[in-house]
């Protein structure tokens, strides 16, 4: 549980360095799917019965924290790129 919270938080952080990143579309996506994760994480948590639906909503949270990495990733390898190129500026000034 305290790899997934700590997952869920990094997963937090990624619609704002999306925005950061001029991407305000894929951050307001993002955001609706980290709202959701942390709705079904405090619903499991405080124990409220899913029923017949509890494997539907934790694969859909699986999905969105997938999603979210896949998201965090995009924004590191254009950070990475932006060093490299800044690197290359500075070696050719």
């Amino acid at each position: 549980m305290d790899v997934l919270l700590m997952y869920l938080l990094i997963f937090s952080m990624t619609p704002f360095i999306l925005w950061s990143s001029n991407r305000q579309k894929m951050a307001i996506t993002q955001l609706i799917f980290v709202v959701i994760a942390w709705v079904i994480l405090s619903l499991h948590i405080i124990n409220v019965p899913f029923g017949s639906y509890h494997s539907l909503l934790w694969g859909i949270f699986a999905f969105q924290l997938i999603l979210g990495h896949a998201a965090f990733m995009m924004v590191f390898a254009d950070m990475y790129k932006e060093i490299n190129e800044e690197k290359r500026r500075i070696e050719d000034y």
